[in-house]
Formats: C-alpha cells, structure tokens, sequence
C-alpha cells in the first residue's frame, strides 16, 4: 500500500511559471493510480493526498509566508491546513477503514482548489 503526498497545483493548472510543478505533482497522481490498478490484483492500494498551503511548514513559514493572508481569505473553509490535517488523512488511508479506496486522491485543503 502507498499513500503519496501531492499539491492541488494540478487542479489549478499551475500559476504562471510553475507550470513544471504542476506536472510533476499530476505524474506522481497519474503513477499512482498506475500502482492502483497493478496492484489490486494482490490487494495492494495506492493513494494520493492532495494538500493546498500547510501552516507550520517550512515552505509557508520561511519561504513563503505572504501565502497565509492569502489563502486564508481566499479558501472557503478560511484556515489553512495543519500537518495534522495531512497526516490524519495519511492514517486514514493506510487504515482497514480505507480498504476499498485505490486510486483516489483525497483533497485535504479546505477547498483551496476552488479558489478564485
């Protein structure tokens, strides 16, 4: 069983220059659902969770905290995800509770996909 980590850069088709980014987090989505299907014949699952901004990380904290206003004004659920959120999401899917999911990437990001 996988359970991969990836960015909701994807869905938002990548802002200007991170185009490259972008891709690189739909080849890791698309490749685990290559696993996913290679792998259900020996009831093996494969998984990805899809965060948006993550407060408490370095890449918000250090290199980018002109995100956390931002986001929080512009993600439906107003907060920003904690690591905790992530993870929680992590057990969740290496759980038995989660043993008829494969393939899926589950969105941990308060809706910040659907921003404007």
């Amino acid at each position: 069983m996988t359970v991969n980590i990836t960015t909701c850069a994807p869905e938002l088709a990548g802002a200007a220059g991170e185009a490259p980014y972008a891709a690189s987090k739909a080849g890791l989505i698309a490749i685990s659902k290559g696993f996913a299907r290679a792998g259900g014949a020996f009831n093996i699952r494969s998984n990805c969770v899809s965060m948006g901004v993550v407060r408490g990380t370095r890449f918000v904290e250090v290199h980018h905290p002109e995100l956390i206003d931002e986001s929080v004004a512009t993600t439906p659920l107003g907060r920003l995800s904690s690591t905790l959120d992530i993870a929680d999401a992590v057990v969740f899917l290496a759980s038995d509770a989660a043993s008829r999911i494969t393939g899926a990437t589950i969105d941990v990001n308060g809706g910040y996909y659907m921003r404007p």
